[in-house]
């Protein structure tokens, strides 16, 4: 284990070399907040600038585990797409509310290159017209604020090496400064505006602002595809969602998530409907009413 754990780097250095580095303990470790209380991302979707409806979300677990799920969450439930067909040409342009690699790229970034001392998890708030992405620190002062407002992000002085080492093994990030090209590029070939980057002059935080493509905006500036609420957002990606953010879930903590306090005869047949398709499953098949009874996303590997 130990030759492994070296081969990986993920050791310290003599006299240090059986103590685990802290890239180690964030990347090899199923409960990394228990040694750094911000290493989790927090997603927020708020349907309403006042909070009305507010739906929240927690992704723990191994940093590549967290931007996986973080991801796959906002896949499911918050990007959709439409075909466009125009009268003098029979080709039709497909384009998205938010590209996915423009996601992708902006919370890996902040996953990379945020402070672990600080207690600031990455957070990522979905509004109706936008996906917001913000981590602290802000950027290096070596780079300008022009550099900034230019989308010119390389720098000399890289945070967190050994850690985006590790995203680069798992095909998450280059490290070679192209997460800000490869953002902007994304939202441009959707027709997208430009990404909306954002630091103070402390450089205490960064934020990401992707803005929603003009298309699924109406003519009134009413959002196309409204923002899911928790009372319209279908209960099986609501189900989805929460077991992506929690390895495994009794029954009376997923009623409690969902805000079911009696009446919750829909969701036992929801989780008895997917258990059945095979989407979800229970960790104790041969006793279904076992008072140890958890749910869980199905293994396909």
């Amino acid at each position: 284990m130990k030759t492994l754990c070296n081969s990986l780097k993920i050791l310290g250095d003599p006299p240090n070399d059986d103590m685990p580095i802290n890239a180690g303990l964030l990347f090899f470790n199923e409960a990394p907040e228990r040694f750094f209380e911000s290493a989790r991302i927090e997603l927020t979707i708020m349907p309403d600038p006042a909070g009305d409806g507010m739906i929240e979300y927690e992704f723990k677990g191994p940093l590549d585990i967290q931007i996986d799920r973080a991801i796959g969450f906002i896949r499911s439930n918050v990007i959709a797409c439409m075909t466009l067909k125009h009268d003098d040409t029979p080709v039709a342009d497909r384009i998205c509310n938010y590209p996915l690699r423009a996601v992708e790229e902006a919370v890996v970034n902040a996953v990379y290159h945020k402070d672990y001392t600080s207690p600031e998890p990455t957070r990522i708030t979905v509004r109706p017209d936008r996906i917001v992405i913000q981590n602290v620190p802000g950027p290096d002062r070596s780079i300008s604020d022009a550099d900034i407002s230019g989308f010119n992000m390389a720098s000399t002085r890289y945070r967190n090496v050994r850690i985006g080492d590790l995203l680069k093994y798992r095909g998450l990030a280059e490290k070679r400064c192209t997460g800000i090209p490869n953002m902007v590029r994304s939202m441009r070939g959707n027709d997208s505006p430009d990404p909306i980057l954002e630091t103070d002059a402390e450089r205490s935080f960064f934020r990401v602002t992707l803005m929603i493509n003009p298309v699924f905006v109406r003519k009134k500036g009413q959002i196309c595809i409204d923002m899911q609420n928790n009372s319209d957002i279908s209960l099986e990606n609501r189900i989805l969602a929460l077991l992506q953010a929690n390895p495994s879930l009794s029954m009376r903590e997923l009623l409690n998530a969902l805000g079911y306090y009696r009446n919750a005869s829909n969701v036992y047949a929801m989780v008895r409907s997917m258990v059945s398709e095979g989407t979800i499953e229970y960790t104790i098949p041969d006793k279904i009413r076992s008072g140890n009874q958890r749910i869980r996303l199905r293994n396909t590997e």
